[in-house]
């Protein structure tokens, strides 16, 4: 028995997951990678002369070059970074600090491993060198820290990111960017960038932003309709009709599942009820099926 669902009784509802995720410099073809940036005049530039990064990737291997990939990152998000009409990655001056220096380094991160954002608050960079670990943080709104000197960062950006005088403000705490809907961290301060560049200890976690998709579908089966069963049990073996001590009008059958068919008529899912329900004669019944994807 089948029944053709109005539009109206189906509805979608997003809903937020959060999933982790880690990267290593040993990790190969992960979809991260980490680059070197730096600043300087393309006047007679020669390719072969720049800060090259090359990932390898089973059998391909792409070459970054330093001198473009800093000039993309300052153009896209620093250049402009007190007009935040002209710049991209949500800046908000009042509590982002945006500051490209003369070399940088930047991860990117492939877009199916942060979904729709890296998760504010979720980035944690960690450099060993020996035997010491070095802890980078985001703070949520695309600031990154070294979380050592958290305190020293806290007052840098409470006093709006005062540089003057430089040892109360604690500015030195301030390592970079994080720019969530783009998947990219950036390490602006030249002393942390090349301590990660130059170290295959890194190793750097975040939370990817995955949207799922609830789809309710509301089965409404009016009082007339589904009222008689096609369980093999209430069959009779010799002639297929029904027994006869269940064709009376008092006899309604029990529901206990319900299967949702495309318009090529293929199951493509089966809602098991919790427990067999009775179907009403009387009233309108409604099941309400809900399917994640």
């Amino acid at each position: 028995m089948f029944k053709n669902l109005d539009p109206l009784d189906i509805t979608k509802k997003p809903f937020k997951s959060f999933k982790n995720f880690t990267f290593t410099n040993n990790d190969s073809g992960s979809g991260v990678f980490l680059v070197k940036a730096r600043s300087g005049s393309f006047q007679r530039y020669v390719s072969g002369s720049d800060a090259i990064t090359s990932i390898v990737s089973g059998s391909t291997t792409t070459r970054y070059f330093g001198l473009p990939t800093w000039n993309m990152i300052n153009k896209t998000f620093y250049k402009d970074s007190d007009k935040p009409y002209r710049t991209f990655g949500n800046n908000n001056p009042n509590v982002e600090h945006r500051e490209l220096h003369t070399s940088s380094s930047v991860i990117s991160v492939a877009r199916g491993l942060y979904g729709e954002q890296i998760k504010p608050e979720s980035v944690d960079l960690d450099i060993t060198i020996n035997g010491n670990t070095f802890t980078i943080k985001d703070d949520g709104d695309g600031n990154l820290y070294d979380n050592a000197h958290s305190a020293s960062f806290a007052s840098f950006k409470s006093s709006s990111f005062s540089r003057t005088p430089v040892a109360s403000n604690g500015s030195g705490s301030e390592v970079g960017n994080v720019f969530y809907s783009h998947g990219l961290v950036v390490i602006t301060d030249e002393n942390q960038s090349t301590l990660i560049k130059n170290n295959p200890s890194l190793v750097a976690n975040w939370k990817a932003n995955l949207p799922i998709y609830t789809y309710n579908y509301n089965i409404k089966l009016a009082d007339y309709e589904f009222n008689t069963t096609l369980n093999p049990t209430a069959l009779s073996g010799s002639t297929g009709d029904i027994l006869p001590n269940i064709t009376g009008s008092a006899f309604q059958p029990y529901i206990t599942s319900v299967g949702l068919y495309n318009g090529s008529n293929e199951l493509i899912a089966v809602g098991k009820l919790t427990q067999p329900l009775p179907k009403s004669s009387n009233t309108e019944t409604t099941i309400q099926i809900k399917l994640d994807l």
